[in-house]
């Protein structure tokens, strides 16, 4: 997962979406969940949600839509990081 994160935190804009894509698809997976938040990707995705493009925004939310659900650790570390905001404005 570390690779994707790196991605999502300092790649191009076209590779922080796609990456941000593959996070997202990941996600349905539970192992993935935990792997992906430590891994340090919960704060890269709130910053792509808060900063990014419209479609790394939609890429973002529906990276972190996955990693909350049915997973209480990933919700606490998306509301920790100030994900909360924007995601719901």
């Amino acid at each position: 997962m570390g690779p994707l994160v790196s991605l999502v935190r300092e790649g191009t804009p076209v590779q922080q979406e796609q990456a941000a894509w593959a996070l997202a698809n990941l996600a349905y997976n539970a192992a993935n969940k935990d792997a992906i938040r430590e891994a340090g990707g919960v704060g890269p995705l709130v910053a792509l949600v808060r900063e990014g493009t419209p479609e790394q925004r939609q890429q973002a939310a529906r990276a972190l839509g996955n990693l909350a659900a049915g997973n209480a650790a990933n919700r606490d570390a998306i509301r920790e990081a100030g994900g909360v905001r924007p995601l719901v404005s």
